[in-house]
């Protein structure tokens, strides 16, 4: 993520804008932000002028997410015995945070397929194939209240100690 990427902050439909060369499929992709994301973008400290919003250096995005897995797998396994639980957490991988994303969206928030599909910019279904060479919809707005409703969902969560 780039700071010269992250728009309107102080408006009122603050986005996300990657041009094609970042995302996965190579498509442009707009993110809107939901008020509880742009309260933690707004807390980063920056390093010096470094064009990355996640750095450690100032000079190169974070990188090592492995290694941060694995300690993450540490702390987990430490909490989880200091708690009395014998049995080791399911494995996991960081992957799997978008793959609840998407499942919580459908399944707790009632979110559309098509709409679950657009916020990671997935290009399948509705525009895939023949539908996508007509459907050339971004469905910003339905992103946004479909962000909005995750972050209101996650913060739930945190407020009843999940």
């Amino acid at each position: 993520m780039l700071w010269d990427e992250l728009k309107e902050l102080d408006g009122p439909e603050p986005t996300w804008e990657m041009t094609g060369n970042p995302t996965k499929n190579g498509l442009p992709h707009v993110v809107p932000l939901s008020r509880p994301v742009v309260e933690i973008l707004r807390g980063i400290p920056g390093i010096g002028r470094s064009r990355f919003v996640f750095t450690t250096d100032g000079k190169h995005h974070v990188s090592g997410f492995s290694k941060a897995k694995s300690r993450l797998d540490t702390v987990i396994a430490k909490r989880r015995a200091e708690e009395g639980l014998s049995e080791p957490m399911p494995e996991f991988v960081i992957h799997d945070l978008r793959r609840t994303v998407s499942t919580r969206m459908h399944e707790e928030l009632c979110t559309p397929p098509h709409i679950v599909e657009a916020v990671p910019n997935h290009v399948s279904g509705h525009r895939s194939g023949v539908a996508g060479t007509y459907n050339r919809a971004h469905y910003l707005d339905e992103k946004r209240k479909a962000l909005t409703a995750w972050a209101e969902y996650v913060q739930r969560l945190v407020e009843a100690g999940a």
